[in-house]
């Protein structure tokens, strides 16, 4: 079974990507930047991560990377940006849940 990760960036790291997401829409250069550098990085860890569920049979085998990843950052990124709602362990598992059970085989 998948378990989320209790790794969350320094609240300094937060601060500075939440400083520069106005700017992602209006500079094309910083916004390929934060994508080739943070959104791809991820991307890649969670690849990683979901091959290892698909070889324990937790997930299924045609899964859509790209989706997952938003489906798991989404919650997150809504939270950080929008809601102002907590980021705590809960979200984590909820949102692991979630995930298991759209992504399930």
């Amino acid at each position: 079974m998948m378990v989320a990760s209790s790794r969350m960036p320094p609240p300094r790291a937060v601060a500075k990507i939440l400083a520069s997401v106005p700017e992602l829409a209006t500079n094309p250069e910083l916004a390929k930047s934060f994508r080739d550098q943070i959104v791809s990085a991820r991307l890649v860890e969670v690849r990683r991560i979901i091959d290892q569920g698909v070889e324990r049979g937790d997930l299924r085998k045609d899964i859509d990377y790209e989706l997952a990843h938003e489906f798991l950052f989404g919650p997150v990124y809504y939270r950080l940006l929008l809601s102002g709602s907590a980021l705590d362990r809960k979200l984590a598992s909820r949102i692991v849940d979630t995930f298991l059970r759209a992504f399930g085989p």
